[in-house]
């Protein structure tokens, strides 16, 4: 049943389907491709924050003056022994091969599948990386993994809290710039919330940096900021401000582009709900006229002749719903670069195409053949007077 339906839907339809799914229409190498790059993509975060722990020491105090260095995922391991040094040497082979193998991984085996079966290969393989971004920026999530390995290293490889802010503070810098300039998502809406989202942790640790203790013997620049005083509750309040601001903002944006696609949905369900019921109407106009045109002698032809001609107008006015809908589908994409798009340019537009609807159709021309004349008996044994009802628009295409 469902390979039924795909078969009738339009042939890009079709293709991006196929390119959606992880099985149908693949191969068998294709496949296993697709299934290895999804769980190493899953995996990655876990398994470089696994990796790094292996770096990652505590000091203990066992009284009297005696500290040791225990290594966080085992305390059998004294950081300060020489076990501990290849084990640090060996989380670091295993970062530089994880951590940046994976994501050159995919676009080594991306370039290789474009070289060998072409483009539409390369984007079927790895629709899972490239859904939401641009065709130029299709390996953007690259670069999102890439941020996250370097974050994971900043914080088990350095130990000094504000220095750790400091480089925070820049990258973050960096990759703001970066993704405001490029814009590699495929939606105003997406860039608008990846910018927002690098922004507000941007200005949540500029205001977090007096909070953090700095090393002992550096100068403090923030001496003044105590726990618990007024400026401490200052700095806090606005952290708060700034999360509260990005969240909002986040929620204001899934409720808008969600606008957007429930009105584009609303009318696919009903112009569906239409072609349902015009199609069925058509076909009862259609036997009604073959059932009157053979039993009767006189005036049931010209009814029957009106009857076809109201079915073809309702096959106009379909179309004309159809014309509609591919309208409604391609405003939406006219919003990412239409100044004046939106909701209120979408509406505009809208209506302007359910206005064409309500201008007469054109006067389809009916054809009967086939069909003996009004009094003249018909031999039911005869083929040659089997009826046909051609209904021919002046313009078919909408």
């Amino acid at each position: 049943m469902e390979a039924a339906r795909r078969a009738q839907l339009r042939p890009e339809m079709q293709d991006k389907l196929r390119a959606q799914s992880v099985t149908k229409g693949k191969s068998v190498p294709q496949v296993l491709v697709v299934c290895f790059s999804i769980v190493l993509y899953f995996l990655y975060p876990s398994l470089i924050r696994q990796i790094a722990q292996l770096n990652k020491c505590d000091t203990y105090d066992f009284g009297h003056g005696v500290e040791r260095e225990l290594l966080v995922v085992d305390y059998s391991i004294d950081c300060r022994s020489a076990r501990y040094q290849h084990v640090r040497l060996l989380s670091v082979v295993l970062i530089g091969v994880y951590g940046l193998g994976v994501p050159l991984a995919f676009r080594l085996v991306g370039a290789f599948l474009r070289r060998l079966r072409g483009e539409a290969m390369e984007l079927e393989t790895f629709a899972f990386l490239m859904s939401g971004w641009t065709k130029r920026y299709r390996y953007w999530e690259t670069i999102v993994m890439l941020r996250k390995l370097v974050m994971i290293a900043v914080i088990t490889f350095l130990d000094e809290r504000r220095l750790q802010v400091y480089v925070f503070l820049w990258f973050l810098g960096v990759t703001m710039v970066a993704q405001f300039f490029f814009r590699p998502s495929d939606s105003p809406i997406g860039n608008a919330l990846d910018t927002g989202g690098l922004l507000a942790l941007l200005l949540t640790l500029l205001l977090g940096l007096p909070l953090v203790e700095g090393a002992a013997g550096e100068p403090d620049l923030f001496a003044g900021v105590v726990e618990g005083g007024p400026a401490y509750w200052g700095f806090v309040a606005a952290i708060l401000t700034v999360q509260g601001a990005m969240t909002l903002g986040f929620v204001a944006a899934v409720l808008w582009g969600g606008r957007d696609k429930a009105l584009v949905l609303r009318g696919l369900v009903a112009v569906t709900v239409r072609r349902k019921f015009f199609a069925m109407q058509q076909i009862e106009n259609q036997k009604t006229y073959v059932t009157q045109a053979f039993h009767s002698e006189g005036p049931a032809a010209p009814a029957a002749t009106d009857a076809a001609a109201r079915s073809a107008a309702l096959r106009l006015k379909f179309k004309m719903l159809g014309w509609v809908a591919v309208r409604t589908g391609a405003s939406l994409k006219r919003n990412s670069v239409d100044p004046h798009g939106g909701a209120g340019g979408l509406l505009k537009r809208l209506s302007s195409s359910f206005r064409a609807l309500r201008r007469p159709p054109r006067e389809p021309a009916v054809q009967f053949t086939g069909v003996p004349a009004p009094g003249v008996g018909r031999d039911p044994s005869s083929d040659s007077a089997t009826p046909t009802l051609n209904v021919v628009l002046a313009d078919d295409e909408p």
